[in-house]
């Protein structure tokens, strides 16, 4: 198939402003590497944008949780900057230190840091890059690591042509299988959970908000569910994705639950730095034993374990 009639040409939307070929080579001169033929068609074409059918989508065998990644917004090149266009150059600067060296990150995925990476000195193949990617031999998260890129594709003509829509059968299945294990927590139902994890739900998959499932057992008090999910080695810090809060903030309502998290090491601090307190940021205390738990010694889990329902 002819690239220019791939998805990624056809149902584009929000393209970035007219470029001519020599905004291409003052960019180039920038990052001092030549641009693969059939990416640069696509800055003269298309010049960046993005998708309103977050279905189309691309695969990736192997990839550590998921096989296809999808929801691209592409980046473009725009000397004024505008709101409808992310540009090239900064997102350029501001990944430069985390993405491995000679790549340009060209797209962003959806609902996430995810990013798609040009290298241009390798014949202008295409990698995935995990902001956040799983560690099983160490059950936490490694932001910014260089190495979390996934081969797909030689060119970018061949990835544009690898594109796809997902059947909306598919997708309302995922969606539904995906809602499934929140639901058993929302109504506190313990073995529905642990049946869902046995089944292999990954401990840190998100709702549709970037909540994972120990965020939400700790939102909705299911102290049972909580403890099913740290025991089983879910992150203690990892909650809200979006907004950066941990467990821990969303459980300053609750001493028992703040208890659980401390005594799996959940940091009681707001940034990696360790330089903000989460007590430090609470405009009152929600009850006269948060303070005491947040900066006191008393560590320990509580030896019964509560149902939510008595």
């Amino acid at each position: 198939m002819d690239f220019h009639n791939s998805l990624i040409y056809t149902h584009i939307r929000d393209r970035g402003p007219q470029i001519t070929i020599d905004d291409v080579i003052a960019f180039e001169s920038e990052i001092g590497a030549r641009l693969p033929e059939d990416y640069i068609d696509f800055l003269l074409y298309c010049n960046g944008g993005r998708f309103y059918e977050n279905t189309i989508e691309y695969p990736t065998p192997h990839r550590p949780y998921g096989d296809i990644i999808g929801g691209f917004e592409f980046f473009g090149l725009d000397r004024f900057y505008r709101r409808h266009i992310v540009d090239l150059r900064p997102q350029l600067a501001v990944t430069k230190s985390c993405i491995p060296e000679g790549t340009i990150p060209i797209a962003s995925c959806a609902f996430s840091t995810d990013l798609l990476l040009l290298s241009p000195n390798e014949g202008g193949r295409l990698f995935y890059w995990d902001n956040e990617i799983y560690h099983e031999n160490e059950l936490s998260y490694q932001s910014n690591f260089k190495e979390n890129k996934l081969f797909i594709a030689d060119s970018f003509a061949n990835f544009c042509c690898g594109c796809f829509f997902e059947p909306i059968e598919e997708r309302e299945r995922y969606t539904r299988e995906k809602e499934e294990p929140f639901k058993s927590i929302e109504l506190h139902s313990l073995p529905t959970l642990v049946q869902y994890l046995d089944d292999g739900v990954p401990l840190f998959t998100t709702n549709d908000q970037g909540q994972t499932l120990l965020y939400c057992a700790c939102a909705k008090r299911d102290y049972c569910g909580a403890l099913e999910l740290l025991q089983r080695g879910a992150n203690p810090d990892d909650g809200d994705r979006l907004t950066g809060k941990t467990p821990l903030a969303i459980s300053v309502y609750c001493t028992d639950m703040m208890k659980l998290l401390l005594s799996y090491d959940a940091s009681k601090y707001l940034d990696p730095e360790e330089t903000l307190l989460l007590v430090d940021t609470l405009e009152f205390m929600p009850v006269c034993q948060t303070r005491d738990v947040l900066l006191g010694q008393e560590r320990t889990v509580p030896l019964r374990i509560r149902s939510w329902s008595e």
